[in-house]
């Protein structure tokens, strides 16, 4: 995963979050999630030169998630990254938005007001005949398909992104995370957790729920929160040392918390994830 904050981001691009689950083994896993993160830092970085200010920027979006693909599938040439492929799910957050990439199955949401609204739509066997009709929420949960994914970066020849745009207000909280998480631990659980505690303490209590449930999947969450700069006087700057990027870990792994504390012009950013 990765999260950056600006200025160290493309023009008009406040902070960058963004999640990617490897699927094809665990390392042809870890190699394309790897691989798509990089693509996201190269292609929405600072030195990108790309432009999400623009009326075109959820086309610009939809033709980067693209060129991840290909390029991940180009790599796909030995027999230990033989059809590895991997989710992303992108927020790109602007003053008062946040644009949205996505596909495969892992999610975003936004939390406002007592209300917890899944952004994206799963890129899933399942989620797709609960859209048609034939299946229903309650059916798709136990379903023996329900971990068949329509489509995934590096995997399925074509894709089509979902690509949306969704204002953003002071109290928002805005969460990625992998079907590690949310497959197991309820939207109603979710919003309690993260409403009630800080970004670090409610990821924390996240993966511990997960994990309580008996998940044997990878466990990744990144929670961002839109407060007021008021809230945090003391932070006037963003330096090249408050970036971070970081790729997500396998859960099996020692667990380790970082955070950061990020003034943004009109917003501060706060994220959490873990690796």
């Amino acid at each position: 995963m990765c999260s950056i904050a600006a200025p160290n981001t493309a023009s008009g691009v406040r902070a960058l979050v963004a999640v990617a689950d490897g699927m094809g083994g665990h390392q042809g896993g870890e190699v394309a999630s790897n691989l798509a993160i990089e693509g996201v830092v190269e292609h929405l970085g600072k030195n990108s030169g790309v432009d999400l200010l623009g009326s075109e920027r959820s086309e610009t979006l939809a033709g980067i998630i693209h060129q991840i693909h290909e390029h991940v599938r180009s790599r796909s040439n030995t027999p230990e990254t033989m059809g590895m492929g991997t989710t992303l799910s992108i927020a790109v957050i602007g003053d008062e938005n946040v644009l949205i990439g996505h596909v495969g199955d892992s999610r975003i949401y936004r939390a406002r007001d007592g209300n917890l609204t899944q952004l994206t739509e799963d890129h899933s066997w399942v989620a797709e005949e609960v859209r048609r009709g034939n299946l229903t929420p309650e059916q798709a949960e136990d379903h023996p398909r329900r971990n068949l994914i329509t489509q995934a970066i590096g995997v399925t020849p074509v894709i089509e992104p979902m690509v949306a745009e969704f204002d953003l207000a002071i109290g928002d909280k805005i969460l990625l995370c992998s079907d590690g998480l949310h497959g197991l631990v309820s939207d109603e659980d979710i919003l309690e957790t993260v409403e009630g505690a800080s970004p670090q303490t409610a990821v924390e209590a996240l993966v511990e729920k997960a994990n309580a449930a008996g998940g044997p999947d990878n466990v990744t969450a990144v929670l961002a929160n839109a407060v007021s700069p008021s809230d945090d006087p003391g932070q006037d700057d963003v330096s090249e040392a408050d970036t971070i990027c970081l790729t997500a870990r396998r859960r099996s792994l020692p667990v380790r918390f970082l955070s950061s504390l990020l003034k943004l012009p009109s917003r501060l950013f706060r994220g959490l994830r873990r690796n």
